[in-house]
């Protein structure tokens, strides 16, 4: 955009222009020269004005799909603009896209045409979900029909475009699901296959960021195939990589397709809840013991808490009241509900599932563009999820219950939420603080009450970095035997003898810093995002 406005005389200088440059530069020295010039499709032929002034689209009309460029009428537009050879295929193209349009259409064009796939696959396997009579949705068995279409043409994958687009993993799922769900018994071999990555599933081939809700997308999918069990690896794949994303400080909790974040939060709540559901039912087993008794517990909890905390006074969710995002909200308390450890919350949740309900039936002035009734999804057995608490590697505390309570209800009083692993480490950190208080008030001031200031020193010496560290005189002898009975926390117990030269290495009855690290951690920023 700034080299067209060059062109035309126009120039901007700002901060950050010649780094914005540069990355323009590395971005475009990663493509291969070869898919300009080739007849397979990739997604980079979506956004074609991106490249206008850097690369020939002479070659391009190879990938064309029924005249359009990914079907995409902005990047068709900008391929026939800057092309050469001017191809009347695209021009038959953008004049049906004009052509399509409503009599009460404001004059635009949409992003994509057609979107053919997206529209039926996505709204029948949202409706299908519920496992609703066939009688009351006629035609949607025909459904069945395109997915045929796309399963030969596209060898068992699906797209959202058409079955001669580039595939993808999502549609291809929602295709599964359908079909599943639709008494046509589908495997989801062929979207592993082509979608599977170290830590995450693709949306398409070369994908540089992962997508959140493809993930929950693909565990769906996996979860109504004939045989998930087939999948057990991928499915706690899955899982871990939508806890990664919740949990990461580093990493932002946003889709790639929609700018609200309770689209995310109702499709994990809804993948996750239904993986434990299939866990309780002994359909989907074995499963890390971690996975379904800590990570998937704390992320639906910490969903479900500041979901009912972001609900507006009129009802709905969203700065800006929407019926969208309302009903978004909506399915996932409906979801969420059901959890075996949240039946205090059962009748705030149900008023404001209401609430929400409410807002939609008599606001229909403001527009919507899908609102999906939502259903109560059956309860789970109990089954002992949720019986276990974040701190699973540390022993017996007093301060633990008193330190969770005071770093989560801070978290959530003003509504502004801090990552999980932020707040791990803040309780760690505390529990460390409140055992080096006790270490010092029950040794240091009990053995070494007569020899004060040298250990004010010894501490000195050790923030300053002191070469030459000062010992300790004990007040009675060279080692002290510390008798621990009787003490509370029984912290001391590990320093049965102090040596005359300083403190002992101080391990307290708290998670060590690689304990912690490996309960929290997943794979690298770097590793997931790349």
């Amino acid at each position: 955009m700034l080299e067209l406005l060059e062109q035309e005389g126009i120039s901007f200088t700002f901060p950050g222009r010649s780094r914005l440059l540069e990355l323009i530069q590395k971005k475009l020295s990663k493509i291969p020269e070869s898919l300009w010039f080739g007849e397979v499709q990739t997604t980079i032929t979506h956004s074609l004005e991106a490249f206008v002034g850097n690369v020939d689209f002479t070659w391009l009309s190879s990938q064309r799909i029924f005249g359009a460029q990914a079907s995409s009428p902005p990047s068709t537009a900008a391929y026939l603009m800057h092309n050469p050879i001017w191809d009347e295929d695209a021009e038959k193209y953008l004049r049906n896209v004009i052509t399509s349009r409503k009599p009460d259409d404001y004059g635009g064009v949409s992003g994509m045409y057609p979107t053919t796939g997206f529209e039926a696959l996505w709204i029948a396997s949202t409706l299908l979900a519920y496992r609703p009579s066939t009688e009351t949705l006629p035609g949607i068995s025909s459904i069945l029909d395109l997915t045929d279409e796309f399963y030969d043409l596209l060898d068992g994958l699906a797209s959202g475009i058409s079955n001669f687009a580039v595939p993808d993993a999502d549609n291809t799922a929602k295709s599964i699901i359908t079909r599943d769900l639709l008494g046509r018994p589908t495997s989801a071999d062929k979207l592993l296959q082509r979608f599977e990555g170290k830590f995450h599933f693709l949306t398409y081939m070369m994908e540089r960021h992962p997508s959140l809700t493809t993930n929950c997308n693909v565990l769906g999918a996996m979860l109504e195939s004939p045989e998930p069990t087939k999948y057990m690896s991928q499915i706690n794949k899955c899982a871990n990589s939508l806890w990664f994303l919740w949990t990461r400080s580093d990493v932002l909790f946003v889709d790639k397709w929609n700018i609200s974040v309770f689209y995310p939060i109702m499709l994990m709540s809804e993948s996750l809840i239904r993986l434990l559901n299939f866990w309780d039912r002994g359909i989907v087993k074995p499963l890390p013991d971690g996975l379904i008794h800590n990570k998937i517990p704390l992320v639906l909890f910490q969903a479900l808490l500041q979901t009912l905390q972001k609900q507006n006074i009129d009802g709905s969710w969203s700065p800006k009241p929407s019926r969208e995002i309302t009903a978004y909200t909506i399915i996932a308390l409906a979801n969420l509900v059901s959890l075996p450890f949240v039946s205090e919350l059962a009748a705030q949740i149900e008023s404001a599932i209401d609430s929400g309900r409410l807002f939609i039936t008599t606001n229909e002035q403001i527009p919507i563009v899908e609102v999906v009734e939502s259903q109560r999804v059956s309860d789970m057995e109990h089954s002992g999820i949720g019986n276990r608490g974040m701190f699973i590697n540390m022993k017996k505390d007093e301060y633990f219950d008193v330190i969770a309570m005071s770093v989560t209800c801070a978290n959530n009083l003003r509504g502004h939420f801090l990552k999980p692993d932020v707040l791990f480490n803040m309780m760690s950190l505390v529990l460390r603080v409140y055992q080096l208080n006790e270490y010092v008030e029950h040794v240091i001031g009990r053995e070494f009450a007569c020899a004060t200031p040298d250990v004010k020193q010894l501490i000195d010496n050790m923030f300053e970095d002191a070469t030459e560290e000062k010992g300790l005189d004990s007040c009675s002898s060279n080692t002290l035997n510390i008798n621990t009975d009787g003490h509370a926390n029984r912290h001391s117990s590990r320093f049965k003898q102090i040596p005359k030269n300083g403190f002992p290495n101080i391990q307290p009855n708290s998670i060590t810093n690689r304990q912690a690290d490996s309960e929290m951690s997943g794979p690298t920023t770097t590793e997931v995002w790349t």
